[in-house]
């Protein structure tokens, strides 16, 4: 069994508000529709981001935008 680091990170109300935000431009910037399995999993890498230390809404954009770059190239 693979055991992963994970940081204990607490989300307060204002973690949210940033992990929101962030969701809501990404969505924006590719034409992502809330309601999609595109937009989960926007939103579970968010919070794994998150749960693994990048808290802060510029490095979590950043980090997501990289991800999605990747992916595409990937394809």
């Amino acid at each position: 069994m693979l055991h992963f680091l994970v940081h204990s990170h607490t989300m307060y109300p204002n973690d949210l508000d940033t992990l929101k935000a962030v969701f809501d431009d990404v969505c924006v910037e590719h034409g992502i529709l809330p309601d999609t399995e595109e937009a989960t999993g926007v939103a579970a890498e968010l919070v794994r981001l998150f749960q693994t230390g990048v808290t802060e809404m510029v490095e979590l954009k950043s980090a997501i935008r990289s991800r999605r770059h990747d992916l595409q190239h990937a394809s």
